[in-house]
């Protein structure tokens, strides 16, 4: 039997794109992008669920870690703020459809600060600390999950593995 501390699963969830990473014994095993095709946030939910259940070992439960949206005051607020009560209940359905032993919440700036996203990965804060961080076996498995993904949601991968290794090296 495998121990409940080997697992570990961060999402960074969105609407349109997820970015997930998935930790064994404190190592980053896979990471990669989730998409949707479905029109509704529950069934992209429900859809994406599916997906994350087929990453996971076979009969395993995970520590889920998933980024919650951060509401800002208006004049910092980018897009539809009722957009966030969608994202609400999309990781809602994740949390529910995940087979976990623990889950928790981060906040944005609980695990990076405020870091913006940049237009280019290569010059995303984030994904130079986890360049700089990260030991070389781990670093070529984000850069698979990296390769994976269209350049424009490279950052959702990105972020995963940063809220991964955020929550194993100071939470856990």
């Amino acid at each position: 039997m495998i121990d409940r501390d080997d697992y570990t699963l961060a999402l960074d969830a969105g609407l349109n794109a997820s970015g997930w990473a998935l930790f064994n014994r404190r190592i980053l095993e896979r990471c990669g992008l989730l998409r949707s095709s479905e029109r509704t946030p529950l069934l992209r939910a429900e859809e994406t669920s599916i997906a994350l259940n087929r990453l996971l070992p076979y009969g395993e439960t995970v520590e889920l870690v998933v980024e919650v949206p951060q509401v800002y005051v208006q004049r910092k607020q980018k897009g539809d703020p009722n957009d966030l009560i969608d994202l609400a209940l999309f990781i809602g359905v994740i949390t529910k459809s995940v087979p976990h032993y623990a889950a928790h919440t981060v906040l944005p700036r609980q695990w990076k600060g405020t870091i913006r996203k940049t237009r280019h990965l290569q010059e995303y804060i984030v994904h130079k600390r986890l360049m700089e961080s990260l030991p070389d076996a781990e670093v070529e498995r984000y850069a698979d999950g990296l390769r994976r993904a269209p350049p424009h949601l490279r950052h959702n991968v990105a972020d995963a593995v940063g809220i991964g290794s955020w929550w194993i090296n100071n939470e856990k």
